[in-house]
């Protein structure tokens, strides 16, 4: 080729592959683009490699990516002047990565060419796979383990079809294979092919299905580790703890932007300030003059940005671009979380609030509303004693707070939460790992603890250890966190013996206000009926309506409840309380921290809350995790 041609079609060099092993082989990380097009990535020396190879002659949209969440992978053109340096270079790579683990995989990914009636019955293709081994390797349990894990995965809610062909080459039919058995057997490495039936794409192949590409690509990627762990452990001296140990701990510099860039939206503006009324006393004020008729004029706070176009510019983030599968639908699922707190801001004090809430928070569950329904049932008014007990001011309460915080600082020096005295807000809040203190509010003595360890030791604490995570959105919260931090609150609560009868009362209160709210109550309705009907004071009843009604009708508060369920469950059934610390997260997302914690990519909790040193709610503790539900946790009220 002239000098002229090799500029045109710049080829893969020796010096690029020596430059790339040497790094592998000296226990660096790996990310190079190639020539032409297409990336090598390798973590760290791992027992394996991810290759997908574009082909020349069709449109093949989406596949690369299912290579690129793996934690070693290559991508490539298969133009024919780069073909005999690709060889060389995944030659070499494997030569390398055998080396160091003791063997390699090499697994290949492609997409089979679509078929006439494909195109004819596209919503009724399920996936498929075609996996191609050596016979030798057919019997392998790795093999089996990758046979059996394609075989649960669905998409479509449809099962995979998989098939087994032992001697057929490990590459696609219009492409040599990138090592010969023989080059394979000589550096100890395993060569696995698998076709992908293309549900993923449009017919034709010049388009991606982005939502079942970004599926099909988390599960297969799922799949994959835990064939490369099977095989760790078969076919390399080497015993990894679990496949999660095999998983990526780079991240590409996408991610960090993205997460940046997401945080910054969601710190734009703060919900719950602005669906709170600035102007509760006098709003109770009106309401009794009236006779407690009609709904109370409530006034919020002006909203300083155009939500349209924060809109814009949270759907112009890139999120495609981070590669790695779990942290990108983290990532999706934050963006459109925020977008449905934008959309709730955009309708406040319209009918469309309370709908754009509902897609947030749920709908009132008929369980969730019975359970409540047994709450008031099994605990009359009359053990309500909270107000005839000693009460404490705003400012003893924040000083009060003050110390607690100092009590973290011990552990954590730079602790930057503070309390503040607010006139502009009527209840307890964090906002931003700041707690807000209602200049006019006082305290049960007997609740302080309480309320302290579900503010600092539940909002606080996971703020903190949020903010000590590499992923900034851990501080202020991934998509669906509410219920299980004001459950965790709540728990908090019941640990430190301060979860009162009358607390419980208000919990459920809060339920059937929001059940009575999506049935078409109006303010007045749900007061009075939870006065007379529940045998609430009137302040009290008003303050629940308040909460519920509040924007236009805000079903949030029907996760304290929800939120305490759901996390007596959890640790019932063997769940770790450390991983709930770990930031503010979902019930949901355990399993991806945990994965991201053994992956090295998440750090254990900085802070621990300060009951967890307290014997009395180690008890209590340990009597959650052998088994306990909210009618077994009320009955104690009487004990």
């Amino acid at each position: 080729m002239s000098a002229a041609s090799t500029r045109d079609h710049p080829e893969i060099s020796t010096a690029f592959i020596e430059s790339i092993c040497k790094r592998i082989d000296s226990g660096q990380r790996v990310r190079r683009s190639l020539p032409g097009w297409g990336r090598i990535f390798v973590d760290r020396q791992l027992p394996y490699l991810v290759v997908y190879r574009q082909p020349a002659d069709r449109p093949d949209a989406g596949t690369d990516r299912l290579a690129t969440g793996s934690a070693v992978y290559l991508t490539a053109s298969w133009q024919r002047h780069n073909r005999s340096g690709l060889k060389a270079l995944t030659r070499e790579v494997c030569r390398s990565l055998a080396t160091a683990y003791g063997a390699v995989v090499l697994v290949e990914l492609w997409t089979r060419p679509h078929s006439d009636d494909e195109e004819q019955a596209l919503h009724g293709i399920g996936p498929a796979f075609r996996v191609a081994v050596s016979r030798r390797d057919a019997a392998a349990s790795y093999v089996d383990r990758l046979q059996s894990e394609l075989g649960k995965l669905t998409i479509h809610k449809q099962r995979s079809q998989v098939s087994l062909v032992a001697g057929a080459s490990p590459a696609p039919s219009d492409m040599r294979p990138l090592l010969t058995r023989k080059e394979a057997d000589a550096i100890g490495c395993h060569l696995v092919g698998i076709e992908i039936g293309p549900v993923h794409q449009e017919p034709g192949g010049n388009n991606e299905f982005p939502v079942v590409r970004r599926e099909l690509q988390r599960k297969l990627g799922r799949a994959l580790a835990l064939t490369f762990f099977d095989f760790a452990l078969t076919q390399t001296p080497q015993r990894p703890r679990s496949y999660h140990a095999l998983g990526r701990r780079a991240m590409v510099k996408a991610v960090w932007k993205v997460d940046e860039q997401l945080a910054e939206v969601g710190s734009s503006f703060d919900l719950l300030m602005l669906v709170t009324p600035t102007n509760t006393e006098q709003a109770w004020s009106g309401f009794r003059r009236k006779g407690y008729e009609g709904t109370p004029d409530f006034r919020y706070r002006p909203l300083l940005m155009d939500t349209s176009l924060v809109k814009r510019q949270l759907h112009s983030i890139r999120i495609e671009s981070t590669e790695d599968p779990t942290i990108a639908q983290l990532f999706h699922n934050q963006r459109q979380q925020l977008d449905r707190q934008l959309s709730l801001l955009a309708g406040r004090e319209t009918p469309a609030f309370l709908h754009d809430g509902l897609a947030l928070y749920g709908d009132i569950e008929e369980d969730l509303y019975k359970l409540a329904q047994s709450i008031l049932a099994q605990v009359p008014p009359a053990t309500d004693n909270g107000g005839r007990s000693r009460r404490i001011d705003a400012a003893e309460f924040a000083s009060r707070a003050s110390a607690e915080l100092d009590h973290y600082r011990k552990t954590f020096s730079e602790l930057g939460s503070s309390v503040e005295l607010r006139d502009d807000v009527s209840s307890l809040m964090v906002s931003r790992g700041n707690l807000l203190v209602g200049n006019r509010m006082t305290f049960p003595a007997s609740r302080v603890e309480a309320l302290l360890n579900h503010e600092i030791g539940t909002h606080v604490v996971t703020h903190a250890n949020g903010s000590q995570q590499p992923l900034r959105l851990l501080a202020s919260g991934l998509a669906g966190y509410e219920a299980l931090q004001e459950g965790l609150g709540v728990f908090a609560e019941f640990l430190t013996g301060g979860l009162s009868p009358a607390r419980m009362r208000i919990l459920a209160a809060r339920v059937i206000a929001a059940r009575w709210l999506t049935d078409g109550a109006s303010f007045a309705e749900t007061f009075r009926q939870l006065e007379s009907g529940y045998g609430f004071d009137k302040r009290s009843a008003f303050w629940v309506a308040m909460r519920v009604y509040r924007g236009g009708g805000f079903v949030k508060d029907a996760i304290y409840l929800r939120g305490l369920k759901s996390l007596l469950e959890y640790l019932g059934t063997g769940g770790n309380l450390n991983t709930l610390l770990t930031g503010k997260v979902a019930l949901t997302h355990t399993a991806v921290i945990e994965e991201l914690l053994r992956r090295g990519v998440l750090k254990p909790p900085l802070l621990q809350p300060r009951y967890l040193e307290n014997e009395a709610a180690q008890d209590r503790l340990e009597r959650v995790r052998q088994g306990m539900t909210i009618d077994q946790l009320i009955g104690g009220f009487a004990s």
